[in-house]
């Protein structure tokens, strides 16, 4: 934002001010002094030269070289004596709205940023700022109107549109979400922030051949984006296509953005080729990783990986884990299951069917209400 600002200053030295009082300082020297960036210095000379009477020039330069030089608690009453004194200028509006944004006083930065938006109205960005700040607010309606208004003012900047898509999608519009994001991929498919949305609303959508295309373009840039791969990674195994996700897991890894998901999708994939052994590595990687509610997940992969090698008593363990830590009455039903299904037992069954029932108590889907139908027959004498 302070190239913003500097663009302010830039007009404030070629084009001088109408004033009250008269400048006693050497504005070349100034100028010269702000361009070898030496704010320190700028300082000094203005602070010993000060002008007689109010001088708006003098003040708007003296506060810039202040916020340049990161003294924004100096620069904060300088502004405020060129508002007050003219509420119309435009650049101690942004300035001030700039500091008290810094400061976290949303509320102030956003009336500076709403005066703005009267001010020059055509300009994008100010709406934009004011919404960031209804945002920072938690007003989420009138941040949201305010980043329609920057949308039609410029579509194509990318960060509005990522904003606007957002704004969408929490008011549950999914479909001109969607539709913002691809026209402005219509016109410019190089923003990575802007495909890696596109790839998060397709994979929602199962949409798996739109992951794959733009994920991969993602890919061919080395672009870092680990959301985004981590929906490629699925797609790539929920189409089939084994050795491509491994392939793309191994990279993430070398590329520093492994994660917990990409390391499951890795087991997944291991599993499906029949690699038991090395997907039950990598699932005792994510436990290590994560012993929250999603560990669930894993005992339970890590349970059907045993069933298909029938090690089914190293199966009843990985239930065993995820009940003793989780209290969750399906891992007594998937525990049952196997003593039922696999090892044919059914004394031992019938106790944690029962066992499943009694904390389960009663069934909640018409699915549950088939499970629940079974097991009583099952477990009738």
């Amino acid at each position: 934002m302070k190239n913003i600002a500097a663009l302010w200053i830039m007009i404030i030295l070629i084009q001088p001010t109408g004033v009250e009082g008269q400048n006693t300082y050497d504005r070349a020297q100034f100028q010269q002094l702000i361009q070898n960036q030496e704010y320190g210095r700028a300082i000094q000379i203005l602070k010993t030269t000060p002008p007689t009477g109010f001088n708006k020039e003098y003040y708007l330069n003296l506060g810039y070289a202040y916020f340049m030089n990161d003294e924004e608690k100096n620069a904060l009453p300088v502004y405020q004596a060129v508002h007050q004194h003219d509420p119309s200028d435009a650049p101690s509006n942004l300035y001030l709205a700039i500091i008290y944004q810094r400061m976290k006083k949303y509320t102030d930065a956003l009336g500076f940023y709403k005066n703005l938006t009267q001010l020059q109205p055509d300009q994008y960005k100010y709406w934009f700022y004011t919404a960031s700040m209804y945002s920072a607010l938690d007003e989420r309606d009138s941040a949201f109107t305010y980043t329609e208004k920057a949308y039609s003012l410029n579509p194509r900047a990318a960060n509005v549109v990522l904003r606007y898509a957002s704004g969408l999608a929490y008011k549950k519009e999914q479909k001109r979400a969607i539709a913002v994001i691809d026209s402005f991929l219509m016109a410019d498919s190089s923003n990575e922030e802007i495909v890696a949305r596109k790839i998060s609303y397709s994979a929602r959508e199962n949409k798996h051949k739109e992951v794959i295309f733009w994920g991969e373009r993602l890919l061919k840039d080395s672009a870092i984006q680990p959301s985004a791969y981590i929906s490629l990674a699925y797609a790539y195994l929920n189409t089939q296509k084994i050795d491509q996700c491994l392939v793309l897991c191994d990279w993430l890894e070398l590329q520093g953005m492994k994660s917990e998901p990409t390391t499951y999708c890795a087991a997944l994939c291991y599993a499906q080729k029949g690699d038991f052994v090395k997907s039950n590595l990598l699932l005792d990687e994510c436990l290590k990783q994560n012993l929250l509610e999603e560990a669930k997940t894993y005992f339970r992969s890590k349970a059907d990986n045993y069933e298909k090698t029938k090690e089914y008593k190293k199966a009843i363990a990985q239930y065993d884990s995820s009940y003793y830590i989780f209290q969750n009455p399906y891992d007594l039903y998937y525990k049952a299951r196997v003593y039922d299904v696999n090892l044919n037992n059914k004394t031992q069954a019938s106790v944690f069917y029962k066992k499943f029932l009694a904390e389960k108590q009663k069934p909640e889907t018409p699915l549950e209400e088939k499970l629940f139908n079974y097991i009583k027959e099952y477990i009738k004498p």
